[in-house]
């Protein structure tokens, strides 16, 4: 079906008129089945197609795209793309990047399925408990095409993705692959049940905290914002001033962008311009390396794109995103690190946690009051605010402990100073 569907664009009589036209198309395949408490819940299948067409006519850039396959709507999506040049300007920065290497053409991983137990209940894993568990397993399939007239080749890959998400009473956990379901699930009974019998903290937060890897990760995925290429040249990051000041994380972080490390939606070989998949350095050592891109925020930093044109199966417009941001690790174990601190708070987790704007989270955390290195009683510190340009400058010490987590991988990390 793919082929036919750009087959059909391809011998469009009224594309003859263009300079050049790129045609993407995606489909994706998400098996789901949920459990509550052991029991079987919602089974779902969805199978969802997309396509998008870029065209280049009369040096005016126009692109239009769709949801649904039929002739009809193909047909109005080659016209509708016809119009939109038509309708625009010449943009100096819109440009079909050069697709290099030509190896990558075809890109088709291993044919996988779920095994049997990837779909089966967690629930005999816990044990006794009387908290209600919600349990959350998906299968992907996605399958993506490109075809450019300019560089007269097609660009195939197909490769799967598993995701899981647990909910515990008023603990979460979620995250890409097949991998450590019964450590993950026995590390969640745990923090469940210290957030049962924790207490509030009611003291002014330490000079010392720690964040674990379930803690830090959603913050790292807001912070992956700040590098999209269009935002940083446009002052609405963060990250904008690195010009004038090139140092502006603390100096014991290296963050990356690396599909490779997370098995996800995002993990293809090439995004959605045909550029490959690659490693970005985005912070080195405290230090600005570099913004993530497309070929258009590129062209305009004056720069090659980093392979981040990126869809989210429900949306229609592909837009700029990490595809996994990495914390990179430190030497030392998080229990040693708090041998040599003494005391503070160590922070495992959210159960709540809203993003106020671009670099400002409030929300409630459970974790452990440390006195003398160890772990004395389990607390939890509700209304928790905290200006992430602040905490990513104050982190001192990252631990060795890495964990996948959402769409990142990281360690725990220890701030210290006010929050």
């Amino acid at each position: 079906m793919t082929q036919k569907l750009l087959e059909f664009i391809k011998n469009h009589p009224k594309l003859v008129v263009a300079q050049d036209f790129e045609v993407a198309c995606q489909k994706t395949l998400i098996q789901t089945q949920q459990y509550r408490n052991g029991q079987k819940g919602i089974q779902s299948f969805d199978d969802s197609w997309w396509v998008q067409l870029k065209i280049l006519h009369r040096n005016k850039p126009g692109i239009a795209a769709a949801s649904a396959l039929t002739e009809e709507t193909l047909d109005r999506l080659v016209t509708e793309a016809l119009l939109s040049a038509e309708q625009s300007t010449p943009d100096p920065w819109f440009r079909f990047p050069v697709w290099s290497p030509r190896s990558d053409t075809q890109a088709q991983e291993k044919s996988e399925t779920p095994t049997e137990s990837f779909w089966s209940s967690s629930q005999s894993l816990l044990g006794g408990t009387p908290l209600v568990f919600n349990e959350w397993y998906e299968w992907r399939e996605i399958e993506t095409a490109l075809f450019r007239r300019s560089e007269k080749v097609q660009k195939t890959s197909r490769h799967s993705a598993a995701f899981q998400q647990w909910n515990l009473g008023r603990c979460h956990e979620s995250f890409w692959g097949l991998e450590n379901r019964k450590e993950r699930i026995e590390r969640l009974k745990n923090a469940a049940f210290s957030v049962e019998n924790s207490i509030k903290w009611e003291k002014s937060i330490p000079s010392i905290i720690s964040l674990s890897g379930r803690a830090i990760s959603p913050i790292l995925q807001l912070v992956s914002q700040w590098f999209h290429g269009k935002g940083v040249k446009n002052k609405k990051s963060p990250l904008s001033g690195h010009d004038e000041n090139p140092v502006v994380m603390s100096k014991v972080i290296t963050l990356v962008d690396d599909g490779t490390q997370i098995k996800t939606a995002f993990s293809g070989p090439f995004d959605l311009d045909g550029i490959p998949r690659q490693r970005t350095t985005l912070i080195q050592n405290g230090l600005f390396k570099s913004a993530l891109h497309d070929s258009y925020t590129g062209a305009m930093d004056n720069c090659r794109s980093t392979g981040n044109r990126m869809r989210l199966h429900e949306e229609l417009e592909p837009k700029i995103r990490a595809k996994a941001i990495c914390l990179e690790p430190g030497n030392a174990a998080p229990n040693l690190i708090w041998k040599e601190q003494g005391q503070g708070l160590a922070l495992e987790g959210w159960t709540r946690l809203a993003f106020l704007s671009d670099h400002h989270v409030e929300g409630d955390a459970f974790g452990w009051r440390i006195e003398g290195g160890t772990p004395m009683s389990a607390v939890r510190v509700e209304g928790l605010k905290l200006d992430l340009v602040n905490l990513m400058n104050r982190v001192f010490l990252v631990a060795n402990d890495s964990e996948k987590h959402g769409f990142s991988i990281s360690p725990t990390v220890f701030v210290q100073g006010a929050l």
